[in-house]
């Protein structure tokens, strides 16, 4: 644990909300400075207080802004992780919405979407349940705090423990292989996802 005052966890909890909207409870602090000791190392800081005056005024706080996404942000997904969710939305949310979906696309948010599995699943997931055939549209906002997760979601190419839910012939049919064990999303699964950095 990174030894520091309760004000300096303040300072920094209190920072980190203002920039990126994360609120960080007391007692998940020996979990944020597991991932900011790196950064401390690497930066040859002595403790939280030198860190957080770097963030707040250094010419390469930006920098490290990017880079502290990348330590604080949970970036465990995969292709169609919690099926349940995806079956609630094909299952009960659209046809709650009956007729309304005639006039208007389905407008989902997939709020840390890290690298784009969710939200990609879940366009294949509307794609398979036939809401295209039967006229209705549908558009996924995409948003994550990481901008280099954003990056492969923009580019949806995967591989490895990328498709550890996914059956083979779900991925035959929904990718095209790139290169040995990387596969990309066909295009029609894409089009109706905007990624975007957010929180």
């Amino acid at each position: 644990m990174i030894e520091a005052s309760s004000a300096d966890w303040k300072l920094l909890t209190d920072l980190l909300q203002e920039r990126f909207g994360l609120h960080y409870a007391e007692g998940r602090e020996e979990i944020l400075a597991a991932r900011l000791r790196p950064r401390l190392e690497a930066l040859h800081l002595d403790d939280l207080r030198a860190y957080y005056h770097f963030l707040r005024a250094h010419p390469a706080r930006e920098d490290e802004f990017t880079e502290l996404t990348r330590r604080i942000t949970n970036n465990e997904t995969y292709f169609f992780r919690e099926p349940a969710h995806f079956d609630a939305i094909t299952g009960h949310v659209i046809p709650a919405l009956g007729s309304e979906l005639r006039f208007r696309p389905l407008r989902i948010l997939s709020a840390a979407c890290s690298s784009g599995e969710e939200p990609y699943s879940l366009s294949i997931r509307l794609m398979d349940a036939g809401l295209e055939l039967a006229g209705i549209r549908w558009e996924i906002d995409a948003c994550d705090l990481n901008p280099l997760r954003l990056d492969t979601a923009r580019q949806a190419t995967y591989e490895g423990l990328s498709f550890r839910a996914c059956d083979e012939a779900t991925r035959e049919r929904c990718f095209r292989q790139v290169t040995t064990g990387r596969w990309e999303l066909r295009e029609r699964y894409r089009r109706q996802v905007k990624v975007f950095l957010a929180n």
